[in-house]
């Protein structure tokens, strides 16, 4: 299984002010919620993403009104025609 790094420079990371400590698990989850709302991954994967339980992860989505169970082929097929 192939795994992804990305290296994000500490001067970006303190123009985030993100809570100490936190940067990592915050980002995480901002981008589950990303993946997700653009139809590129499902819920329960981007879950897993993001470490979170299910009910946590669904009162996240809601929060940010990000789209639900959409599939991700639905989703990008979407993408392309526009």
């Amino acid at each position: 299984m192939t795994s992804l790094v990305l290296e994000i420079p500490g001067d970006i990371l303190e123009a985030l002010r993100l809570p100490e400590g936190r940067a990592k698990e915050e980002l995480r989850r901002e981008f589950a919620v990303f993946l997700v709302r653009e139809g590129l991954l499902p819920n329960a994967k981007a879950r897993l993403l993001a470490g979170m339980e299910r009910l946590d992860f669904e009162e996240l989505l809601a929060r940010r009104r990000a789209r639900r169970e959409i599939s991700c082929v639905v989703g990008l097929a979407r993408r392309v025609r526009n």
